[in-house]
């Protein structure tokens, strides 16, 4: 495939026009337009991944993954109604789908819809109960709906079974802070 060549030799400007003229071209392509999503949503660029992404899903309407990646950038901007509606689409073509499920929750909690959360990380937790990161939204999300020592105690919980991961640590840490317990931050 002749895409990747000027990527491969460092020319960054030049690979994005390849793959934008591969896309303008044959809009079908998909390898092209997944770069391009892949590029922007790199460089915080949400417009033009936006502009992809619309497009990528007006032509196949049955990707999960467009879906979950249209809503991340809404939820990011602030618009959460259209980042429930993306997720919520997601997860009608893929039901398993974490990280549609997990953004899902994500939306409820940024609009203080804590029991709708809740709902959604009680099945994936009982799914993935080694997961740290889980653990952590759903201490979050206990904290913030007003359930402070639940809140704490499964955030310790994610602190165990992620003992190793420091993005863990510092979202632990942040909570701990709020919680005014600093010995533990």
């Amino acid at each position: 495939d002749a895409l990747p060549i000027y990527t491969d030799t460092g020319n960054p400007e030049k690979a994005l026009g390849a793959y934008k003229e591969a896309v303008k071209l044959n809009p079908d392509l998909v390898e092209a337009r997944d770069v391009l999503i892949e590029y922007y949503i790199k460089t915080e660029n949400w417009t033009a991944a936006l502009e992809q992404l619309d497009a990528a899903i007006k032509h196949n309407k049955y990707v999960a993954k467009r879906y979950v990646q249209r809503a991340d950038i809404k939820l990011r901007l602030a618009d959460y109604k259209q980042a429930e509606k993306d997720y919520t689409k997601a997860l009608e073509i893929a039901p398993d789908s974490i990280e549609a499920t997990v953004g899902l929750a994500g939306t409820f909690i940024e609009t203080a819809q804590y029991d709708k959360a809740l709902a959604i990380i009680e099945p994936i937790i009982r799914q993935l109960s080694r997961d740290p990161a889980i653990h952590l939204l759903k201490g979050k999300t206990l904290y913030l709906s007003g359930k402070r020592d639940e809140g704490l105690a499964e955030i310790d919980a994610a602190l165990k079974l992620g003992s190793r991961d420091p993005i863990i640590h510092v979202e632990a840490g942040k909570f701990y802070f709020k919680a005014g317990e600093n010995q533990k931050a």
